[in-house]
């Protein structure tokens, strides 16, 4: 049976000169406990909250490794056995309790975020939709003239293929590029509109040049497919379990053989490589420990690269609804590119665009040096 005798030094008569301190430094922390506890209950939503939970859950490992160095080489006395175990096993429960709680409060953060966003995003189509009757209860009423009629249906008409389809075409959502003919011309049959809608073409210039200009290569990159030929896939749905995430890029080169082709691909600022790299690839230099770099001598026209398949390590918090990834590149005759406008891949937890806005962002500096 454990002797208790050691716990209790009144037993004896007397006082060690250490215990007082001890009572007393017992005391303080239960104190802050407790109020430490209330404060959390009566100010639930406080962000310091989220600050000082995450430090505190970082520091938890830290501990309990120094506790187990520090025990290797001085191990407690035997009579201080019980008293060693109750304090560790009382520490190991309030280090799980913090991870636990810093896990458990963030999903609802982020789960509360979703909320807001898809409530947003339903505020939107429900907006779209008034607009849409109005433009349509606008017909030969005088309101508007018939051809802003048409434009701010065919706005509306975009609005809502972006709402109701995933993936989405990044030209469509940066408003460069209008959906497919068929469908918005299915969508005005619907309507009772007796027009139909067409892609408008570039018009044909006739150019005279006294000397023909040698063609400039231009280098797409794409989420790898079988056929890259084919249009970029610029954006993919990954559950980033364990906060990481696996993609497979390609490249391949458009008017023109790329020569002497440098690419860059980018990760985002608070993610972190995790390697191997794929072949080929290395880091640039210690001031662009974002970049990773590979150089191909040549890359012939409508031909692509082979797949790189990358791994990548997004922080736990803030969790990011989405992830982006910077492509660059440069050769002998490629025209010059904006190191501020990368191609820019997408990895999204869901197709729903407006959660670009809570992604972290890419550093935008200007292009490496090449090796």
């Amino acid at each position: 049976m454990v002797k208790v005798d050691c716990l209790l030094p009144w037993r004896k008569k007397r006082l060690r000169l250490r215990t007082p301190f001890l009572i007393s430094l017992s005391g303080i922390a239960v104190g802050t406990i407790v109020i430490s506890a209330e404060w959390l209950y009566f100010h639930p939503s406080s962000p310091s909250i989220g600050a000082t939970l995450s430090v505190l859950s970082d520091f938890v490992p830290m501990a309990i490794a120094t506790v187990g160095i520090v025990m290797s080489y001085k191990a407690p006395k035997k009579e201080h056995h019980f008293r060693a175990t109750l304090i560790l096993v009382a520490c190991g429960l309030l280090g799980t309790g913090i991870m636990s709680w810093t896990r458990i409060r963030s999903e609802a953060a982020h789960n509360a975020d979703m909320a807001k966003l898809n409530d947003k995003m339903d505020e939107v189509g429900d907006q779209n939709t008034r607009l849409g009757n109005f433009l349509l209860s606008a017909k030969e009423t005088g309101k508007l003239s018939e051809a802003d009629r048409r434009k701010g249906i065919e706005e509306v008409l975009r609005n809502k293929y972006i709402l109701s389809h995933d993936p989405i075409d990044s030209d469509i959502l940066a408003g460069l590029k209008m959906p497919p003919e068929e469908w918005m011309n299915e969508q005005l049959r619907q309507m009772k509109e007796s027009w139909t809608f067409k892609n408008a073409s570039v018009p044909i210039q006739i150019v005279q040049q006294i000397a023909q200009e040698e063609k400039k290569a231009r280098v797409v990159f794409s989420f790898y497919q079988d056929d890259m030929a084919r249009s970029p896939i610029t954006v993919k749905l990954d559950p980033l379990e364990n906060s990481k995430f696996t993609v497979s890029i390609a490249a391949i080169a458009l008017d023109a053989p790329a020569d002497d082709l440098t690419i860059w691909i980018r990760e985002c600022k608070t993610c972190e490589w995790v390697e191997p790299s794929p072949p080929g690839f290395v880091p640039v230099d210690s001031d662009h420990f974002y970049d990773r770099e590979t150089i191909l001598p040549e890359l012939p026209q409508n031909a692509s690269t082979q797949k790189w398949t990358f791994t990548i390590q997004v922080p736990q918090y803030p969790k990011a609804g989405t992830v982006p990834i910077g492509c660059y590149y440069a050769c002998k005759n490629c025209a010059p590119v904006d190191w501020k406008k990368p191609q820019t891949l997408w990895v999204t937890q869901t197709m729903q665009s407006g959660l670009k806005l809570l992604s972290p962002s890419i550093v935008y500096t200007p292009e490496p040096v090449r090796r």
